[in-house]
């Protein structure tokens, strides 16, 4: 099985000339995990804990012979827009608290389904409707961004509560109470 461990870059758009994984958006949160290549093979991703895949991103092996494209997969979401700034940010404060994903836009964010959050956005007043499309949520406070020009290695390891986010898929040695 191939092992890819790092990333090599991110075009912004599909490398057709890669084979590629396509992953919704809590798996692109996993940075352990096995997939399946669109040429027929597996691959393990072992990234560094704390890394996030973005759609786009392209992973490789140790030696950077290997390397496969992570694209977004389609999946249900549900948009929220605002007519105003003042119920907007009502509305994403009131779903920051839940820590619910969501991606931002102007006036508008979207996040997967849920009745409970979508009955909130129309208590609110802000029109709901549902789409089939990629999901790429804000990374949020606590996301790492990795800058590839030096290659370096930090152990970031942020004191904060991730049950129920299916980061990692190993133990965190945090203590819950």
């Amino acid at each position: 099985m191939i092992e890819l461990v790092k990333k090599a870059g991110n075009p912004g758009h599909c490398d057709e000339s890669l084979p590629c994984v396509v992953l919704p958006s809590e798996r692109r949160a996993v940075v352990r995990q096995k997939v399946a290549v669109s040429n027929g093979g597996e691959a393990g991703i072992f990234l560094e804990r704390g890394s996030v895949i973005r759609p786009y991103d392209i992973l490789e092996d140790e030696r950077g012979g290997v390397r496969v494209q992570v694209l977004p997969e389609p999946e249900e979401v549900v948009t929220a827009k605002a007519r105003d700034w003042l119920s907007f940010a009502k509305a994403c404060y009131y779903l920051g608290n839940r820590h619910a994903p969501l991606e931002i836009g102007e006036l508008e964010f979207s996040f997967l389904p849920d009745g409970v959050l979508e009955d909130l956005c129309r208590r609110l007043g802000l029109e709901v409707a549902h789409s089939t499309r990629p999901f790429v949520p804000e990374e949020g406070a606590y996301a790492h961004h990795h800058h590839h020009d030096g290659d370096h290695d930090h152990d970031h390891d942020h004191d904060h509560d991730h049950d129920g986010h299916d980061h990692v898929h190993e133990p965190h040695g945090h203590s819950h109470g």
